[in-house]
């Protein structure tokens, strides 16, 4: 700019607090906040005295690239894995964030949502944010176990602040999925103590075999917080807070299986406990459902879904949880994730797909780019971002089966798609799954990456029954399933 001395100008976004003020000198020069913002515009307050030379952004953000590759036949998923994308992006910075615009905070169960679809979206450099993310979750505990949320935090001194099921869900899905992912079990060690101390010492059980709820003192202050979701309606609080304490147990008995760590006889008497007791004090057969004795609204989808994706519902309970499924639309945006997980679990993809389609389509709708906090509402927050991760992970089916993907799965459910592709750089290298059907054939292709193995399983199609798969060795009990190893591979079906 070029400007007379002492010209103030402002600069600030729709989102912005009190934005920034320069004070001009003489002559030539230029500026640049120094601090980040965000917001969907910024406006530019320029006094007389002042011109304008050049008017240039900087887009800010963990050194990290955009990778990952989705496309498929129905233009809205296209435009929903890039809106999950930029969610995500404007969320990582010096930690995760659950929104650019308020808290900023490092909060443990929207990191899990945010960091799930990192791992298909970005280079891999990303994945250092998330292991800073665990010090500091784990670090920041008090001298008797107590893990906080949101953390690095300076409030609440010689105090703390506890939300439960945000711990538990981190426990449960967002610490095993990154040492799947990283295959960096050398973790194992540092987070295994702390977790076991927090599941073992700060919750008790129950004569019926089953936890007892955390008692909760505050909404938002210091102690433990009664926070457990958005969403429409009231929650089934025990019955979700069991099912996510069953995951975690679950999942810790998992890591140390996995890291190749001694068993653990109290965690797995824990676990086998909470497996014999769920489906016996939580199923009500009036409702067709789980629900907790006393809570009297109609069944809670969360609760319910968390049963099926802890692997706690009795596989007898597998079509009357899937009508519920059906019908029931309580979540908030971030727990819808494991509705669609509980409904393609129980093996009805087309129902799930159709769902995340129907509750999502307002978002891929709107004018914006990223998606918000909850459904309807504004934009920016990064726990709505999970869809890029099911893209992946249940349309085209990929999953390691061993840490790092030296071994991992290729089971597509299509879903209704003609056609989908899906390109993204694991730590083993690119993986990439294409799927094609015509009146006449459907087509799979799988790239392995060098030094992995890979299990295929081909999608059921309903009138293509000659199924050919050229080098691939095929598995005698399950004519769909194949064997392959490093390269490309094509199967074909007509």
């Amino acid at each position: 700019m070029r400007a007379e001395a002492g010209r103030e100008i402002l600069i600030h976004t729709e989102r912005g607090y009190k934005g920034t003020t320069y004070i001009t000198r003489e002559g030539e020069q230029s500026f640049e906040v120094p601090a980040w913002s965000n917001g969907h515009s910024v406006t530019y307050t320029i006094p007389a005295g002042v011109q304008v030379l050049d008017l240039e952004y900087r887009e800010t953000g963990i050194d990290t690239d955009f990778k990952g590759e989705f496309s498929c036949s129905d233009p809205r998923l296209n435009t929903l894995w890039t809106k999950c994308g930029r969610s995500i992006y404007v969320n990582m910075h010096d930690s995760y964030m659950d929104c650019p615009d308020r808290e900023r905070s490092q909060w443990p169960f929207d990191m899990t949502f945010t960091a799930a679809a990192t791992y298909y979206l970005f280079d891999r450099r990303v994945d250092t944010l998330f292991e800073k993310g665990i010090r500091e979750f784990l670090g920041w505990r008090t001298p008797s176990g107590i893990l906080w949320g949101a953390v690095p935090s300076g409030r609440f001194i010689g105090k703390y602040r506890e939300f439960p099921v945000q711990n538990l869900h981190y426990i449960a899905v967002g610490v095993p999925t990154h040492l799947e992912q990283t295959g960096n079990l050398a973790l194992a060690a540092d987070i295994v103590p702390p977790i076991r101390r927090y599941l073992l010492e700060c919750w008790s059980m129950n004569a019926d075999g089953l936890p007892r709820p955390r008692p909760t003192e505050t909404d938002w202050g210091p102690g433990t917080a009664k926070w457990m979701d958005w969403g429409a309606g009231t929650i089934d609080r025990t019955l979700l807070e069991v099912a996510w304490y069953g995951w975690a147990v679950s999942s810790i008995d998992r890591i140390r299986a996995m890291a190749g760590l001694p068993e653990d006889l109290a965690i797995s008497e824990r676990r086998k406990s909470i497996a014999a007791a769920f489906d016996r004090v939580f199923w009500d057969e009036s409702v067709q459902a789980y629900r907790a004795h006393g809570y009297k609204d109609p069944p809670d989808d969360r609760g319910n879904a968390i049963a099926v994706c802890a692997g706690l519902a009795a596989s007898q309970r597998t079509d009357a949880l899937a009508a519920m499924f059906a019908k029931t639309e309580r979540s908030s945006i971030g727990m819808e994730r494991y509705v669609i997980e509980a409904m393609f679990t129980l093996d009805h993809a087309l129902a799930g797909l159709q769902r995340l389609k129907r509750r999502f389509a307002k978002e891929i709708s709107s004018q914006y780019t990223t998606l918000p906090e909850g459904f309807g509402s504004d934009s920016n927050h990064g726990w709505g971002a999970w869809p890029a991760a099911f893209m992946v992970e249940r349309i085209a089916g990929i999953r390691p089966i061993t840490p790092g993907y030296g071994t991992f799965v290729v089971d597509p459910r299509p879903a209704g798609l003609s056609q989908f592709s899906v390109r993204f750089p694991s730590i083993r290298g690119e993986i990439a799954v294409a799927w094609n059907e015509t009146a006449d054939a459907a087509n799979l292709r799988v790239e392995c990456p060098e030094n992995t193995n890979a299990t295929v399983v081909f999608p059921k199609t309903s009138t293509k029954t000659r199924l050919s798969a050229p080098g691939a060795i095929p598995d005698p009990q399950n004519p769909c399933r194949f064997s392959i190893g490093a390269g490309i591979w094509n199967f074909e079906a007509r």
